[in-house]
């Protein structure tokens, strides 16, 4: 049944009202104070995750400093609000320098191709709505797949829609992302594969299809060791690639330690021939999510997931 509204939500519409009112404003002051002001208030009542985050960064790092760990914690802490707070017209790259795009040439040349290509990204890590700003700023729109009632960075519980879920919030967001996007293609809660087909017509038509790696919807994921512990990742993309010939290319954006935005589009990972499919497939997964740890372990407090990397028993 649908409700009216949910709790949740009137939280989710006042972080919406906030970041929407920095947006009108493009004010980088007032985005900055906001995701300084959410950030701290997130760090004093989440003691659960701020120690699940102490533990995983034990897992990834071995001992640290107090001092270093908890730098990573608010860190990340502030990473997630700013990610929502600056991003798309607030922190323009060009107020930090510029930005770099790096390996535009493995997009174009898969383009040349024309079976389309596959951009893999992480949910947790640096800013994925400025990578899309960047590249369509380089002519590249992209076709993102979403999971159903997808909300920025804010946890999606999967419960039952709502009226202001579905018919503001969700709209407030998309139009958001479509000034930087060619379509948003969403991922049903009921397993129904009628999008996969959806995908496959937009890369016979060239596009670029953009999906998370680490979502936590999918048809089938894989645990894959990542960052001294394991992490699912999702097999779809692996598939379809497989399928469509699309080669599928890691895309990272984080910020250096001069201030300046990097996009990086890696070479496409190579689909190993001539051994089993499944194992095909996770030695696939194990390659993005060694290059996503190696740019997680340079940049920590720019992930935002430590507290859902379980240790080796599948448990922080």
């Amino acid at each position: 049944m649908r409700l009216p509204a949910r709790p949740v939500d009137l939280y989710f519409a006042l972080v919406t009202a906030l970041m929407e009112s920095v947006r009108m404003t493009g004010s980088l002051t007032l985005g900055r104070l906001f995701s300084k002001a959410a950030a701290t208030a997130a760090y004093g009542l989440s003691p659960v995750r701020r120690r699940q985050k102490e533990r995983a960064l034990a897992l990834a790092f071995g001992s640290l400093e107090r001092h270093e760990a908890r730098r990573i914690v608010t860190g990340s802490f502030l990473n997630f609000w700013e990610d929502l707070f600056l991003e798309l017209g607030v922190e323009r790259p060009e107020r930090k320098g510029g930005a770099l795009l790096e390996g535009e040439e493995h997009l174009d040349a898969a383009l040349v191709r024309g079976n389309g290509a596959i951009l893999w990204e992480s949910n947790s890590f640096g800013r994925r709505a400025l990578a899309k700003e960047i590249l369509a700023s380089h002519g590249h729109r992209l076709v993102q797949l979403h999971i159903e009632n997808h909300l920025g960075g804010l946890h999606n519980d999967g419960l039952d829609r709502s009226w202001l879920r579905e018919k503001v919030l969700n709209r407030c967001w998309e139009a958001r992302e479509m000034e930087y996007l060619e379509e948003i293609i969403r991922l049903p809660r009921d397993g129904s594969l009628a999008y996969a087909r959806t995908l496959r017509h937009r890369l016979r038509a060239n596009k670029i299809i953009c999906s998370a790696a680490d979502g936590n919807w999918g048809e089938k994921t894989m645990a894959t060791p990542f960052l001294g512990g394991v992490r699912h990742f999702s097999t779809g993309m692996v598939s379809l690639s497989r399928l469509t010939g699309a080669p599928l290319m890691p895309l990272f954006c984080y910020r250096e330690t001069d201030g300046r935005f990097r996009v990086r589009i890696d070479p496409p990972l190579a689909h190993p021939p001539r051994i089993e499919r499944e194992e095909a497939t996770r030695r696939t997964l194990a390659e993005f999510a060694r290059l996503l740890e190696s740019c997680v372990k340079d940049h920590p407090e720019q992930y935002h997931a430590w507290h859902n990397v379980p240790g080796e028993r599948g448990r922080i």
